[in-house]
């Protein structure tokens, strides 16, 4: 590797440099990393990097890896041998009040960008997770905040600022190719965006939260319960199956400490409309008979995220996999309880998603179904690897038959990498494949496992 034609501006380090093996430490959020390394480390400072970085990855004939944030649940961006272009320093914000617009880095995080956006009456759906960073989240789906009123993230995607496999910088607006990719095609987007052109949305004055608990045993009729329900599109709701919250815990001791927590958050603009939603939904079975309900509070949208970034603290070991399902929910609840019941770590949980229809835009982003489960092994003990990992793998094998689809921003596809496919309608797979051999025949960067 002719290492002195790699011009820019950002540090470069190399296998066999001082510091290689801490630099690969600190790329990845999640502690259980994979073995894999490149063959040097380039963290970009602006486009100009990546043009060169990329540039110089074809002339040595190396294959290019991309890092925005790290929070890649499987460590997508840590593969054997190549370039690994660290893009963590592009986190430049501008936001144009007025037109609602925002031009983001990849490396701007969440809660961050959120934060910035209220101060001046907007917002964006960013993801659950404060500290991802953006780049990942929208290429992978974004699957966040408030989804049935504003889409996933993605969609929100105006235009992208994007090097291509070739090393040139371009600007993709609608009707371009490469935005259609650049909406959910995740690791098989063919280029590397350096900045997103984002529409954003007024900030909901009224954004309220509930959370319930129930038994573990009641899981499966309140999940029915609310996927039966007609719920208006600006009503979130999630049930994690879990550890129970400190209240309620003396009443779970025969399910392992483990309930089931109804969280729901209505994105209005007038308090009584948001305590009207809240009420329907608390009135019947939801709200009835369970162990713990709090009175609804406000919650707005940059501080949303406090609770999920305390179930997914920094610095654990992770294992994820998420399945679209449309078999009724008493058919996969009873399942997913008796795991959860199981599991080695008490951190260990369960997220039953109830996905709201969203308004279709035009996109690589196109799997959904009655139910989203997301699984999740969390630890920290290297020595609970085996236990965690075997719990989580017969959690996933026991969903695979009536498992649907994957979503591709929270799907373990270094393990299963047949399973990108599975992340999209066929039209959408191969209208995907196409535009990657269009734009990057050679195979210069990654993409899927």
């Amino acid at each position: 590797m002719n290492r002195a034609a790699l011009r820019v501006s950002g540090p470069v380090i190399a296998q066999g440099d001082a510091g290689f093996e801490a630099a690969c430490a600190t790329l990845l959020w999640n502690r259980l990393r994979p073995e894999r390394r490149p063959e040097v480390i380039v963290r970009a400072t602006s486009a100009d990097d990546v043009v060169a970085a990329v540039r110089f990855a074809r002339a040595e004939g190396l294959r290019v890896a991309v890092r925005s944030g790290g929070h890649s649940w499987c460590g997508a961006p840590l593969r054997d041998g190549g370039l690994l272009l660290d893009l963590g320093a592009l986190d430049a914000v501008e936001i144009d009040g007025r037109r609602r617009v925002a031009r983001v880095g990849p490396a701007v995080q969440g809660g961050a960008f959120a934060r910035r956006l209220a101060a001046g009456g907007l917002c964006f759906p960013i993801g659950h997770c404060p500290t991802v960073a953006l780049g990942g989240y929208l290429l992978g789906g974004g699957l966040g905040w408030n989804s049935g009123a504003w889409g996933p993230a993605c969609a929100s995607i105006a235009g992208i600022d994007v090097v291509t496999a070739a090393g040139e910088l371009l600007h993709a607006d609608a009707r371009h190719d490469l935005l259609w990719a650049a909406r959910g095609g995740g690791l098989g987007f063919p280029g590397i965006v350096t900045r997103f052109h984002l529409a954003l949305q007024p900030l909901p004055r009224a954004i309220t939260s509930v959370t319930v608990v129930h038994a573990l045993h009641d899981a499966a009729e309140v999940i029915e319960t609310l996927a039966d329900a007609t719920l208006p599109r600006e009503l979130e709701v999630v049930a994690i199956l879990g550890q129970a919250p400190p209240p309620a815990a003396a009443h779970c001791r025969d399910a392992g400490g483990r309930a089931c927590i109804v969280g729901a958050t209505v994105f209005a603009d007038d308090a009584t409309h948001a305590s009207d939603v809240l009420r329907r939904l608390l009135h019947g079975r939801v709200g009835t008979g369970c162990l713990l309900r709090d009175e609804p509070q406000g919650s707005p949208l940059e501080v949303l995220g406090d609770a999920t970034a305390a179930a997914f603290p920094t610095w654990h070991r992770y294992l994820a996999e998420t399945a679209w399902i449309d078999a009724p929910p008493r058919d996969v609840v009873p399942i997913l309880a008796t795991r959860v019941r199981d599991a080695p770590s008490p951190r260990s949980q369960v997220l039953c998603a109830i996905p709201q229809a969203s308004d279709a835009f035009d996109g690589a982003w196109s799997m959904s179904a009655r139910m989203l489960a997301l699984a999740y092994a969390v630890w920290d003990d290297p020595a609970d690897d085996d236990a965690n990992r075997a719990w989580h793998r017969e959690l996933v094998a026991a969903l695979d038959p009536l498992t649907v689809g994957r979503y591709a921003g929270e799907s373990d596809l270094a393990w299963r990498p047949a399973q990108a496919e599975a992340s999209f309608s066929p039209s959408s797979w191969l209208r995907l494949e196409a535009i990657r051999r269009r734009w990057d025949p050679d195979g210069t960067l990654h993409g899927w496992f």
